[in-house]
């Protein structure tokens, strides 16, 4: 036994969740799956027995085997059934136990249940239900044995029951005396049928006579399997072809030549008596799982198909046949002709049987258990390669898949991790699965997978894959890998409506069997038949201008796959003509057609076909685009890069067009990530997604990232960039794409750095140039780019003259020499650029700098409407001479950011003096630009006139002045944003905010951080904010309130209707001002969503914020860093995660550290649906 074993055995046993991580921890996840030595029992078994519901759950998160069993065959469920611990059964059919599962006595647990109501039953004197059934003479019989009892009824749903097991078996009685099950039952006997995909049966009987009846049962419609609805004759196999069914000649001859088959058919449905040995053969059920079945060797294929067809629920068959798959590959391997015998194939136990149509046509009435195998085979098609999909609908129908295999999307079990590598290959097709990590392929299948509709049923979400596989041109198709001309490989798919062909490297052609409309140019299949190996096709192209040629390729599988691919061609046709009413004159006369050697599915009505999108090459510019960006990569050999690829992926999988290429920093958007993931800084986030940071650290090309010598920028190596100039060249030339989804209108390099990589610049060069010449840019981020010398602005300036209308180009960050400016300025061409927005904060200007820049605001055509120059070192005279004499010429300027220069009270008053005149000013960005109490005056009359909309202050001494201004606040109707941060406030400033706020219309955003407000004056302040019906958004941070503040804040927030982010970091909370917050969070309703408490020494009073989180619903988002908070205290928060159902990001940076495995050990057993930031020990 494992070391340990024991230790773990008794921590179970009691339900010491602690111990038992610790030992999986220090000792590896072998002990979660360790046999007691007497018994064979497992941790999850001590689990069942104990009746410990939170350990089983525990190990199950864990990753223990789920169905491990005892040495005497009983699983976690057997036992639960055994000992009555209906939660745990409950919570082990959830995780997807496998309910088939059979002990060495041979039941289930379903059947183990069975008997216990039965037991029961009979302790109340009612009659089981077989008894019941006794009495009404059913009989049974076992296949190829002929012992039958009864009147002879020889239903192919009781023939299925001799090999044991059957679904028939477990499925049929009801499970207590009086008809009625329990919750417990129910479940079982729910995902019992579910697994086993059940649906309708249908059975032929032969009533002492040649005349055959159907008799039909819904799986489900009753609790007595056995109802039989009232028999009806056997319908002729054919339906009309004309309202009066008068046939031609033809057609009559035809009926005549197929009727012997058909009736063959039908009675073959009865297993035939045989003495012949029995080979056990491996069948994949609709489900997706294997069964064992033992059959006489020497039966054919169609007896075969018989038996698995009963085995299954299969009503109709015959529109079916069954292949032998490549275990490997999920490829055919071989065929089962209908006359050969099980021994003539050399079938083997281990070869593995599928049911696959052979004429794959959807029903007109969805039938569950048809619709399951069209399921089956259309997805083991898409993952195998032979159905050809695009990447984005590859994603969605994964997404279809994971719904339907585990049912709703739900963010706490469906997480980080869910998904491993192997998952992958039974996912989506393999050929893409390397393409992408593990975590970008999970984080869109689960976007996808949140998106699609949760109220779907099991049925509806099948019908759903299917139509979306529809898209795919070879839907439904029967592929054939064969040679052309040349011996140039080629794929044929043999359709409903006719054949695909497509070389290699070419999109498909395809050749239709019937004109859809008369007189159209589509391409016909005028003839075909085999010879040897070869098939051979006379076609007609009317497009290519030839009028009939003769198509010939030999087919890989000799002459036995040539007859096969044929004879599909000439069933389709006939189901065409017979079944299908089809709207044109057939193209061919009947008579002339190599007639199947199997029987046609006449007996069940189709669709008709629809029209077949063959644009699978390139079915839009943007999968063209994403298709080319991957080849050149790999071209390259470099990676593709993650800020690219991320809005190429959103646009694709929600359908919508590219607007964005973002070769900067990777967007933080959450709403595009449906994942729950731990981060620990932003350096691991980055690490996280294949990034590092500037300064150091394996780059995606292999090299150093950061440095003046280095290649590679911040995010990327230079032939990534090039590898999308080039795929953006090449998508650019394609014509007569059925969809133009490539809009870019935005390009961010922002915080890329590539300014320190002489081969960088010279990538950004030649994309800009590519994107400039096809598309219409708007907005430009050419943020913090490390650019700083003349020669590299050259080279920018040069390649923004490819990009118009350029309204909006944002260069802060940068260090730009005044000649630079010049040279930008003398970019912007008019009638051709049309800038609007211009940034350039913290970008060194001077004076100089600005003269320059004002020739853009010179006169009354500039188009310039938003200016940002914060954080630069403007003096006096360059405001006056570059600003102030220019903008008072301009009429359009509408927004102005002039925070942090050096300019002063002189400069500042001349500014304000423009302010006050230049009434189209709506938004005002001032900060720390030495304004007084004194110069207040000039707001009071702005906002009198009712035309700011923006007006931020921070860091000017403003003390008394904001007095002066805040009254004027209730006719700013417009005002929406109000930043007085860091302004020297005092109380009759206070004061006067207290009785305005709550009468302010449309204030949505305040900023009062960094005041020193007391708790005395901060609470009034806080109900005045709670009456306010505008206030969305407050910053209340770096304050100094306490714990009476806290008190005072649970009132306000019960008022309030609007507030949704509230921080009030930097403050001195302390553990009783938390647990008061706690408090008022527990009372759940509130409409806030965003709290940050970080830095107020909250210490061990997190525990009673954490019990109010338990019962908050409204939270979203929730900062605790800075804090002081220890581990055990960090358990209190963990715990409090698991009962809350509404944050989806905590961050808890800057208190107890953690190791990786630390933190994987605490969060991953336990169900969180949240983000979690942590700090990890170095």
């Amino acid at each position: 036994m494992v070391r340990h074993a024991k230790d773990m055995f008794v921590a179970v046993a009691h339900g010491d969740k602690d111990k038992v991580l610790a030992l999986v921890s220090k000792y590896g996840k072998e002990l979660l799956d360790v046999h007691e030595p007497t018994k064979g029992t497992v941790p999850l078994h001590f689990a069942v027995i104990a009746g410990k519901l939170s350990m089983a759950k525990l190990l199950i998160k864990l990753g223990c085997d789920i169905n491990a069993t005892s040495s005497t065959g009983d699983s976690a469920l057997h036992l639960a059934v055994m000992k009555d611990k209906e939660k745990i059964a409950k919570l082990l059919i959830v995780k997807g136990i496998d309910v088939h599962l059979e002990n060495s006595a041979g039941k289930t647990a379903f059947q183990l249940l069975k008997l216990k109501r039965k037991a029961a039953a009979k302790k109340k004197g009612a009659p089981t239900n077989r008894e019941r059934k006794a009495k009404l003479g059913g009989g049974e019989v076992d296949i190829g044995s002929g012992s039958a009892s009864g009147d002879g009824d020889n239903a192919i749903g009781k023939a299925g029951r001799a090999g044991g097991n059957s679904l028939d078996d477990e499925s049929s009685d009801s499970d207590s005396g009086d008809g009625e099950d329990d919750e417990f039952a129910a479940a079982l006997r729910e995902r019992f049928l579910s697994q086993s995909r059940t649906g309708r049966r249908m059975s032929v009987r032969r009533q002492g006579s040649d005349d055959l009846h159907v008799r039909g049962t819904t799986a489900m419609a009753t609790d007595d399997d056995e109802a039989e609805v009232a028999p009806g004759p056997y319908e002729a196999p054919y339906p009309v072809v004309s309202s009066d069914d008068q046939p031609t000649p033809s057609i009559k001859r035809l009926r005549a030549k197929l009727a012997g088959r058909v009736r063959q058919f039908a009675e073959s449905s009865q297993p035939r008596v045989s003495d012949a040995p029995k080979v056990i053969l491996s069948i994949l059920l609709p489900s997706g799982s294997r069964k064992k079945i033992a059959v006489p060797c020497d039966y054919t294929g169609q007896e075969l198909m018989d038996v698995f067809a009963s085995k299954i629920n299969l009503a109709v068959n015959d529109m079916f046949e069954l292949v032998v798959l490549n275990t490997k590959t999920g490829r055919i391997q071989d065929f089962i002709d209908a006359d050969r015998t099980i021994e003539d194939h050399e079938l083997k136990p281990s070869d593995l049987i599928s049911f696959r149509t052979k004429f794959f046509k959807m029903p007109a009435t969805p039938d569950p258990v048809i619709l399951n195998l069209l399921y089956l085979q259309t997805r083991n098609d898409v993952t195998s390669g032979q159905l050809a999909v695009s990447e984005p609908l590859a994603v969605n129908l994964a997404a279809l898949t994971l719904q339907i295999t585990h049912g709703k999307f739900d963010p706490k079990v469906h997480n980080l991790g869910f998904l491993d590598e192997s998952a992958l290959d039974d996912l989506l097709p393999r050929h893409l699965v390397s393409r992408y990590a593990l975590s970008l392929w999970q984080d869109r299948m689960f976007v996808a997978w949140a998106r699609n509709d949760q109220e779907l049923t099991g049925d509806e979400l099948v019908q759903q894959y299917l139509a979306r596989a529809r898209e795919a041109p070879a839907f439904g198709g029967t592929h054939f890998d064969a040679r052309g001309p040349g011996s140039v490989p080629a794929s044929i798919a043999v359709v409903e409506d006719g054949v695909l062909i497509r070389h290699k490297g070419e999109p498909y052609t395809f050749f239709s069997l019937f004109r859809r409309t008369p007189g159209s140019d589509e391409n016909e299949l005028k003839s075909w038949r085999w010879d040897a190996e070869q098939v051979l096709f006379d076609v007609v192209e009317p497009a290519s201008g030839e009028g009939a040629s003769l198509l010939s390729y030999a087919v890989v599988g000799g002459a036995d796959a040539a007859r096969e691919l044929v004879e599909l061609i000439s069933g389709y046709y006939i189901l065409l003509v017979f079944g299908d009413a089809v709207p044109t004159r057939p193209m061919l006369m009947l008579d002339d057609l190599p007639v199947p050697s199997e029987p046609l599915p006449m007996r069940t009505v189709m669709q008709l076909p629809q029209p077949r999108a063959l644009d699978y090459a390139a079915p839009s510019r943007l999968a063209l685009l994403l298709e080319t960006y991957v080849e050149e990569c790999a071209k390259a050999g470099t990676a593709p890069l993650a800020s690219v690829l991320a809005p190429i992926h959103a646009a694709l999988d929600a359908g919508t067009p590219l607007t964005l290429l973002n070769m900067g920093a990777p967007q933080a958007d959450s709403s595009l990530h449906a994942t729950a993931q731990i981060a620990a800084t932003e350096a691991a986030r980055k690490a996280e997604l294949g990034l590092v940071a500037r300064g150091g650290g394996a780059g995606p090309s292999g090299g150093k990232a950061g440095g003046k010598d280095s290649e590679a920028c911040a995010f990327w190596a230079p032939n990534q960039v090039l590898a999308l100039a080039t795929a953006l060249r090449k998508t650019r030339k394609v014509e007569g794409l059925p969809v133009d989804d490539v809009m870019v209108s935005t390009v961010s390099f922002a915080q890329s750095r590539f300014g320190e990589s002489k081969a960088c610049l010279g990538a950004v060069e030649r994309v800009l140039s590519e994107v400039g010449d096809a598309f219409r840019v708007e907005k430009m981020d050419l943020s913090e780019c490390a650019l700083t010398t003349e020669k590299q602005w050259i080279v920018v300036c040069a390649a923004l003259r490819h990009t118009a209308p350029l309204t909006e180009l944002v260069v802060s960050g940068n260090a730009m020499p005044a000649k630079s400016m010049l040279e930008l300025v003398r970019t912007f061409k008019a009638g051709v650029h049309a800038n609007q927005v211009f940034a350039a904060a913290a970008c060194s200007l001077g004076d100089e700098h600005v003269v320059h820049l004002g020739k853009r605001l010179y006169n009354n055509a500039s188009t310039l409407t938003a200016l940002d120059l914060s954080g630069n070192k403007i003096t006096d005279f360059g405001l006056e001479k570059g600003i102030l004499v220019n903008m008072g010429r301009n009429t359009g300027l509408r927004s102005l950011a002039f925070s942090r220069n050096n300019v002063t009270s002189k400069g500042v008053r001349a500014l304000l003096a423009l302010v006050e005149e230049k009434r189209t000013l709506t938004s005002i960005l001032l900060s720390n630009c030495h304004i007084s109490a004194k110069e207040c005056g000039v707001f009071s009359a702005r906002l009198s006139i009712n035309s700011v909309q923006v007006l931020a202050l921070a860091g000017n001494s403003l003390g008394k002045g904001v007095a002066t201004f805040a009254p004027h606040l209730t006719k700013a109707s417009g005002l929406t944003e109000l930043d007085l941060s860091d302004v020297s406030l005092e109380k009759h400033g206070i004061a006067a905010l207290v009785e305005t706020l709550p009468t302010v219309r449309n204030l949505r955003t305040l900023s009062l951080a960094d005041n020193g407000i007391s708790t005395k004056d901060g609470v009034p302040l806080v109900g005045a904010i709670g009456a306010s019906r505008s206030l969305v958004t407050v910053d209340l941070s770096g304050n100094s309130f306490k714990k009476d503040f806290a008190e005072a804040l649970g009132s306000a927030l019960a008022a309030s209707t609007s507030l949704r982010s509230l921080s009030l970091a930097s403050n001195k909370l302390g553990g009783e001002g938390a647990a008061a917050i706690g408090r008022a969070l527990a009372a759940n309703g509130l409409a806030l969503t965003d709290l940050s408490l970080a830095g107020n020494k909250i210490g061990s009073g997190v525990d009673a914020l954490a019990e109010g989180l338990t019962s908050n619903s409204t939270l979203i988002s929730l900062s605790l860093a800075n804090n002081s908070i220890s581990g055990d205290h960090f358990m209190e928060v963990v715990t409090a995660l698991e009962a809350n159902t509404g944050l989806r990001h905590v961050d808890m940076t800057g208190n107890q550290r953690f190791t990786p495995a630390q933190i994987d050990t605490i969060i991953e057993p336990r169900d969180i649906s949240c983000e979690i930031y942590v700090s990890f020990a170095s």
